[in-house]
């Protein structure tokens, strides 16, 4: 199979492994319990009072998270609308985010030598894996923080991957430790506007 097809197919079956893990009857369940109804009443209701900046619920400012959930949740209502579906939407793309990252990583820090189908099937092996672990299913459905937590934090330590990595590989690219650094910034940033300073904690640890 020419390289422009194995490519092809192994970004079909990464799209379509993601379909089935987190979007297939995303909106078919209402909100399961108090927890998720809470966080999306929150955006709902950033949404409604037009006012991003501090979140209430019911009436009453609601400080006990940080804004980004509420922010995901309020910003995908005012496109798609105001369903249990769109209140899902922003946790399953975060986890989608994340599997199709590690194809990326796994691919790019492939050993020397090896085929592009061999590349192609450790990224594909990689990917599959997080996709079908039953807690990152289970968070990319319900729409609470610990999905934009666990993403960030992941796609965090991935850059920093891409940075101390890279320079040992042959054929390393020049744009790669670059974005590796961006990377980690960004997303350990997220990673403390969805749920405070373990975002910054927990990678430093690892």
């Amino acid at each position: 199979m020419p390289p422009a097809l194995q490519a092809l197919a192994a970004a079909t079956a990464l799209l379509g492994l993601c379909w089935l893990a987190f979007f297939n009857g995303l909106g078919a369940l209402g909100l399961m319990d108090k927890t998720e109804a809470l966080f999306v009443e929150v955006g709902h209701q950033m949404l409604l009072s037009g006012d991003w900046v501090t979140p209430y619920w019911n009436g009453v400012t609601f400080f006990d998270y940080p804004v980004w959930g509420y922010w995901m949740v309020a910003l995908s209502f005012k496109l798609f609308g105001v369903t249990a579906w769109a209140a899902r939407l922003p946790v399953a793309l975060a986890a989608s985010t994340v599997v199709v990252a590690t194809f990326g990583l796994l691919w790019r820090l492939a050993p020397a030598g090896l085929q592009p189908v061999e590349r192609l099937g450790r990224g594909l092996l990689g990917a599959a894996v997080l996709a079908t672990t039953p807690a990152w299913i289970g968070w990319a459905r319900s729409s609470t923080t610990d999905m934009f937590l666990s993403s960030a934090i992941t796609l965090a330590l991935y850059g920093f991957a891409l940075v101390e990595l890279a320079p040992s590989r042959p054929g390393r690219q020049a744009w790669e430790a670059p974005l590796g650094r961006a990377a980690m910034a960004l997303f350990a940033g997220i990673a403390v506007l969805a749920k405070g300073p373990v975002g910054l904690l927990l990678p430093g640890m690892v």
